[in-house]
């Protein structure tokens, strides 16, 4: 090393906390080997009454040490085990500076709440849009030390994991206080990691539950039903992208209400280890509650029906009654199909318990469609099952009937209205050929806007762009 490179490297040294006259000293030594002070002085260029001064910081910080010989002689030790006591020095520096802010916070918010007015939220209902990364970190853990209720987050599972490493303390303390923390997320591919990262990220599992689902619709945490949080983009961790914070009440229950529709449409991991596409089918027809209304996207007309008529001879066997509207297939091909899968298709309708109708005695009806009037159709065929003394009314409807006659933006309007204004507890599987939605104009939009109005997604086939084989 030459005694320009120790100018150089003197440079880069001083940024693990030495002084620039520190790491020239300790750099001569290094090259020296062992030495009295004259000669480490010459070498460094650092004064002689300087050198005295610097060598027993040195010897304090490990870098250096005496040797036994007379006269006394010093020698550096090894550059890696310098930087490595370095960085832990810095390290330990930094822990105590963090105390000594914390501490200084406490003391500053306790001057300042009795010798200044804050500024006070009050009643008023806000919003805000938080760009900053950091005040976005410190806004929810904030929001985390503030919950008493309960704590609840839809994201998707590379999210989760980053959030339950990164917020382990403020949500273990949470739990410990009892507050019940529900998670979505998305399904696994292969093992299922996030029961072990909730193990790990709190000292106490419980009240902590998670469901997962296929298809999440955005990202978005509430907290106690009093402020929420909504991601700006589902890319990137949660305080990447730019968030809307809100505590306005009405903001706040349209999130309140998209999770609970969400934790009833989505399963527990117990029925994501179910092996078999057929078992896993059923389990799902089977896990399916009132009110639940799931997207069926399929390629053939056996995948089709593969789901519907298993859905079909579930719901007669479970003494509920079905309807099936038909576009795609006429009423006798679906009668046809139904007998053939070992269903007395006659034996049902005789009891009312089978109702099977072409789409012009549901949909559209003299031609024309009018959402009111097949809203109130479904009311009529659930009181019907209901007074007949069915447990209730599973339903599933061929949509190529909308695509057939250009109505498309009147289809994504009346799925929007089965959750807006259907109040009947029917289940129903909107059936969707997929080569249909894809010439349907712009078939992502069109997809995104029936993803939202279901909540839930059953893929039976596989497409680059809209999903891959799967019963969600």
């Amino acid at each position: 090393m030459a005694v320009s490179s120790i100018e150089r490297n003197a440079e880069i040294l001083s940024s693990f906390g030495l002084t620039i006259k520190q790491a020239k000293v300790y750099l001569a030594l290094v090259l020296l080997g062992t030495a009295p002070v004259g000669e480490i002085s010459k070498f460094s260029k650092v004064r002689r009454e300087e050198v005295y001064r610097i060598l027993p910081k040195l010897e304090k910080m490990g870098l250096i040490e005496k040797t036994m010989s007379v006269p006394v002689k010093l020698k550096a030790t090894s550059v890696e085990n310098a930087l490595t006591i370095l960085i832990r020095n810095e390290e330990e520096n930094a822990k105590k500076r963090i105390a000594e802010l914390t501490l200084k916070k406490a003391e500053f918010l306790d001057h300042f709440r009795t010798g200044a007015k804050e500024a006070k939220l009050g009643d008023a209902e806000q919003f805000s849009i938080i760009s900053e990364k950091a005040v976005a970190l410190s806004k929810i853990e904030s929001l985390l030390d503030k919950a008493q209720v309960e704590i609840e987050y839809c994201v998707s599972r590379e999210k989760i994991l980053q959030f339950l490493k990164y917020f382990s303390e403020p949500l273990s303390q949470a739990v410990e206080r009892g507050v019940k923390v529900r998670i979505i997320s998305t399904p696994p591919h292969a093992e299922d990691e996030i029961p072990r990262a909730i193990n790990q990220a709190l000292a106490s599992r419980k009240s902590v539950a998670i469901r997962y689902l296929e298809s999440l619709p955005n990202h978005f945490l509430v907290i106690d039903s009093l402020e929420v949080l909504v991601a700006t983009s589902t890319s990137g961790f949660l305080a990447d992208n730019p968030l809307l914070w809100s505590n306005n009440f009405p903001h706040i229950m349209v999130y309140k209400k998209l999770f609970e529709e969400l934790w009833d449409s989505s399963v527990e991991s117990a029925s994501l280890n179910v092996e078999g596409e057929d078992a896993k089918l059923q389990l799902f027809i089977k896990q399916m509650k009132p009110s639940s209304h799931v997207i069926l996207l399929y390629e053939t007309s056996d995948a089709k029906l593969k789901v519907l008529l298993n859905y079909i001879k579930y719901a007669l066997e479970n003494d509920e009654a079905v309807v099936y509207v038909c576009s795609e297939a006429s009423v006798e091909e679906i009668k046809t199909a139904i007998a053939s899968f070992g269903v007395d298709v006659r034996k049902y309708e005789g009891l009312g318990a089978l109702k099977i109708l072409d789409y012009t005695q549901h949909y559209i009806i003299d031609g024309r469609f009018d959402v009111e009037r097949t809203l109130k159709l479904w009311n009529s065929y659930y009181e019907q099952a209901t007074s007949r003394g069915f447990k209730g009314l599973r339903a599933t409807g061929e949509t190529a009937c909308f695509f057939k006659h250009n109505l498309v933006k009147e289809l994504v309007e009346y799925e929007k209205a089965l959750h807006q204004k259907l109040e009947t507890p029917m289940i129903a599987i909107c059936a969707y050929r997929a080569d249909m939605l894809m010439r349907a104009g712009n078939p992502v939009n069109i997809y995104a806007e029936l993803v939202r109005a279901h909540g839930n997604v059953l893929f039976t086939w596989v497409d680059k762009e809209l999903g891959r084989v799967a019963i969600s």
